[in-house]
């Protein structure tokens, strides 16, 4: 198993921003994966890391083994106002004013659980690298339709970024095939129970168990 710290989004990886509107980001992806020696391969996204997998995906399709995804950007966007009033003002006072009260704020709008530790690493994260801040494009109508892997795609009911009923409506629209689950009371970070965790890695192993796209067909 790998994780890759995402270029741009990340202390560890060259802070530099990659082109959204192109296929810079699944390349940079598989020729990653092309580095570990992997052939084909199952991905799992987050959030962002959801984007830049939706991204290879477009890009090389037939690279990918399963797609998981869990909370991604780049499928559906919440409105404008309703995304800045929950998250954008609250992180906007913080950076200009400070306090962990603030801090609080900002990340109520996004755990569903607050954890002193979550919450310390957000505020040195904020501190100590760029994040960036743009809105990924949303997928469109085509962009996947050569994806034929088994995907398995997690929304959250009450993310302030993506709303978990209009994520998973629009991942089943472009994925056909796609397995969708609701996150019931969850906003963008899930829960950090240890329930919910072993239910959550439970499924996702199941999934990954489950044959390949090649093997699918053959039957």
């Amino acid at each position: 198993m790998f994780a890759l710290d995402v270029i741009g989004q990340s202390a560890w990886s060259a802070d530099r921003r990659v082109d959204l509107r192109d296929d810079s980001y699944g390349r940079w992806l598989v020729e990653s994966c092309d580095a570990l020696g992997l052939g084909q391969f199952d991905l799992f996204g987050v959030s962002w890391g959801g984007f830049v997998a939706l991204r290879a995906a477009r890009f090389a399709p037939n690279r990918l083994k399963h797609l998981v995804l869990m909370v991604p950007a780049g499928l559906v966007a919440n409105g404008f106002w309703a995304g800045f009033r929950d998250s954008g003002w609250p992180l906007i006072l913080y950076r200009l004013l400070g306090s962990r009260k603030r801090l609080e704020r900002f990340a109520s709008s996004i755990f569903t659980d607050m954890d002193s530790d979550w919450v310390d690493y957000f505020e040195d994260a904020l501190r100590c690298y760029r994040f960036d801040m743009r809105i990924p494009p949303l997928a469109g109508p085509g962009d996947l339709d050569a994806l034929h892997c088994p995907t398995l795609v997690f929304g959250a009911e009450h993310d302030s970024q993506f709303p978990g009923l209009a994520l998973t409506a629009r991942a089943k629209e472009l994925i056909p095939q796609a397995e969708v689950e609701l996150l019931e009371g969850s906003k963008h970070s899930p829960s950090f129970s240890d329930a919910f965790r072993a239910r959550t890695a439970a499924r996702v192993e199941r999934f990954l168990a489950s044959g390949d796209a090649t093997e699918m067909a053959a039957e």
